[in-house]
């Protein structure tokens, strides 16, 4: 018996666990087509019961009495995992696992959502902290600002590309060691920053930080959708999104003042010591929220259960032949071949349940959440709060959960069989192993690479192809910036140099707000006047002020950096350009969302990933272009590049609708879905 066959079975909202029910689906005098259907039900039901409880209990306390509501900060003890029993080193927290995350009082919810938030400042702080005082570490490594620069970018990619892997561990190994495991190692790298003697130093451990901190940036959304059902969301996540918003904002201002000070190792001194303060708080405040009853572990122990009752009725010549190749096999080798053979199937079999609650569990309570969903943008929130197409989403999800409901009843149908009719022994329990190696490489390292399949899907390809260059476009700013005042005829200090990314950052953060609303207007009034809401109605007349803006501000910087101009002139310029690029990269954010129903979040990742990429080179190339051409004629280059791009946003206006109708979505979410 394996070790995970001890465990107590647990009821999974996604599985039917009802004893008689699985009895009676898998009664042997049915036909095989009848099993297949009875399991199909079965899942139906219990997932459609189980959310609408999630959601009563959920929403029970906007209506609970003012004695009810007092009740915080207490734990029912039927609700909470015993101490001995809870997972990934639970037993320290001071906040103890629930069963069910989605039954903490609002109290331990806002805790939590409390500790990520603070958790995702420090992936975008560290990007820009080092920004006021390149020219120092320059100076202190002696090298270049050339390889200075590549310190920052390197620090980009990492970030960019590493949440595509994160999501994957966490949803095998859960949140709560993805978060204490990158905050320490992250910890670690970063006293290695501040103890870098050459370039190359500093540079490895840039990659490293920026790969730790990329976690958050993937599991954070995750875990607000563990403690959440879809309609509860969307003012949750806003406070999520005060994390990464607040980082940008502080990190050069906090670089420039420890960097005049003590030096710019201080920047990373500080990096170390926010860490551990994060990595404590993660530690003792942050308890497992990835439900149990969705593991892979909790429904093997399921299977194990029902594998006595049901047995399959498979005790002909066949079944005595099989058991009699199995007796010969050595017990170890046979425990090993029962644990492997299945792993695969359970793993599908978790992944499907998890994205059947959250891609369709409000479907299945007669409810639709009338907002966009809540998806979680690490540099760039998604404007508007208005869903476009809501007939479309709803239909397109249906189908969704059908095909979800039909696969999990084969899935759960051939484990059953495999359990009670495997036939197949390795020879050695060597070659058992290495099949074990061989499916963890591929759901570890390959299967996080597919969701760039939805770059084969036009709406998606050409919101990128606009918004990705745009979002680099930030970085040529932020580095010039740096370059410039740093030099003749400014000459400013680390602090004072921290200080010009504040006009950008202020528009950037009227614009998430005002711009928001603006956006919902323009979309009421499009409504009104045609009578249905398409995602493409998004590029209205505020995308049309924004994409013109956006290369005028890129003159007005660039040309005043180049005729060393009052100082004061060129941050017009980066303030209209912070106002720009928040509604051009905002509304594109918004317009993937709408595309991708219920996968959403896929795609938000895929753009961060190729935008990241594209930052990192920007970081690289700044100082030599501006060497080689000047700040003016470069910023001429990217203002029309941006130009340029405008007629991407035109194709998409006008023939979104017909790839959105005509090409085939499902099969990019079948591939998606299937991790065998």
């Amino acid at each position: 018996m394996s070790s995970a066959s001890k465990l107590k079975p647990q009821k999974s909202p996604n599985l039917p666990t009802d004893d008689e029910s699985i009895s009676s689906s898998m009664n042997n005098d049915q036909s095989e087509s009848n099993r297949q259907l009875d399991v199909v039900s079965l899942t139906k039901e219990a997932s459609s019961s189980s959310n609408k409880r999630v959601l009563e209990k959920s929403t029970s306390s906007y209506s609970q009495t003012p004695d009810q509501t007092k009740r915080r900060w207490t734990y029912e003890p039927q609700k909470t995992v015993p101490r001995d029993r809870r997972r990934n080193l639970g037993w320290v927290t001071l906040i103890p696992e629930y069963k069910n995350p989605r039954e903490y009082d609002e109290a331990t919810k806002y805790t939590i959502i409390l500790v990520v938030a603070l958790s995702a400042v420090i992936g975008p702080m560290g990007t820009s902290i080092l920004l006021p005082v390149i020219d120092e570490v320059a100076a202190d490594l002696g090298t270049s600002v050339t390889l200075v620069n590549i310190s920052v970018g390197i620090y980009l990619l990492s970030l960019g590309v590493l949440p595509l892997w994160w999501s994957s561990f966490s949803e095998r190994l859960g949140r709560r060691p993805i978060y204490i495991s990158s905050f320490a190692l992250f910890f670690a790298f970063s006293i290695g920053c501040s103890l870098s003697k050459s370039i190359g130093m500093l540079i490895g451990f840039r990659v490293l930080c920026g790969g730790c901190s990329a976690s958050v940036q993937s599991i954070g959304a995750g875990t607000i959708a563990d403690l959440y059902p879809p309609l509860m969301r969307g003012s949750r996540m806003g406070l999520f999104y005060l994390g990464p918003l607040a980082g940008p904002l502080m990190a050069p201002i906090i670089g420039g003042a420890l960097g005049q000070g003590l030096g710019w190792r201080s920047t990373q001194w500080f990096l170390v010591i926010f860490s551990a303060c994060l990595f404590i708080l993660q530690f003792f405040l942050l308890p497992e929220t990835m439900r149990a009853q969705d593991s892979p572990e909790a429904i093997r122990a399921l299977l194990k259960s029902r594998q006595l009752q049901n047995n399959l009725e498979n005790k002909g010549d066949d079944r005595n032949s099989s058991q009699h190749k199995a007796s010969d096999v050595e017990p170890e080798l046979e425990t090993a071949i029962e644990y492997e053979e299945t792993d695969a199937l359970l793993q599908r079999i978790a992944t499907l349940a998890s994205h059947y609650d959250d891609e369709v569990g409000e479907e299945s309570m007669g409810q639709v959440d009338r907002e966009s969903p809540a998806v979680f943008d690490p540099v760039m929130p998604a404007l508007s709060k208005m869903e476009t197409d809501h007939r479309g989403r709803v239909a397109f999800l249906r189908r969704r959960r059908n095909r979800i409901h039909e696969r999990l009843a084969h899935e759960f149908q051939k484990l059953l069989q495999n359990k009670g009719n495997n036939t197949h022994v390795p020879e050695n329990l060597n070659e058992s192993r290495l099949r074990v190696v061989k499916r963890n490489l591929y759901i570890y390292l390959v299967l996080p690479i597919k969701s760039l399949c939805f770059l084969q899907y036009p709406p998606v390809l050409l919101s990128i192809i606009y918004s990705a260059p745009c979002f680099a476009v930030l970085y040529f700013v932020n580095m010039t910036l740096t370059y410039c005042y740093a030099r003749s005829p400014y000459n400013f200090s680390p602090i004072l140099i921290g200080l010009v990314y504040i006009p950008n950052s202020v528009t950037y953060f009227i614009a998430s707000t005002v711009g928001g609303r603006w956006a919902d207007v323009l979309l009421k009034k499009y409504k009104e006047k045609h009578g249905v809401l398409a995602p493409e109605a998004r590029f209205g007349i505020n995308i049309t002020i924004a994409s013109i803006l956006f290369p005028c501000a890129l003159l007005i910087t660039g040309w005043c950096l180049d005729k060393k101009v009052h100082w004061v002139a060129p941050l017009v310029g980066t303030a209209i350009f912070g106002f720009a690029q928040m509604i051009v990269i905002g509304v594109n954010t918004t317009y993937i969302v709408d595309s991708l129903p219920g996968r959403g979040a896929t795609g938000i990742a895929v753009n961060n990933f190729v935008r990241m990429i594209l930052a990192s080179v920007a970081s690289f190339v700044t100082e030599p272009l501006i060497n080689a051409i000047g700040v003016g004629p470069l910023f001429s280059i990217l203002a029309g590049i941006t130009l340029l791009l405008i007629s991407v946003l035109i194709v998409l206006k006008k023939k979104g609708h017909h790839w959105r109708e005509t090409y085939d979505l499902e099969r990019i979410y079948d591939k998606l879905d299937d991790v065998n």
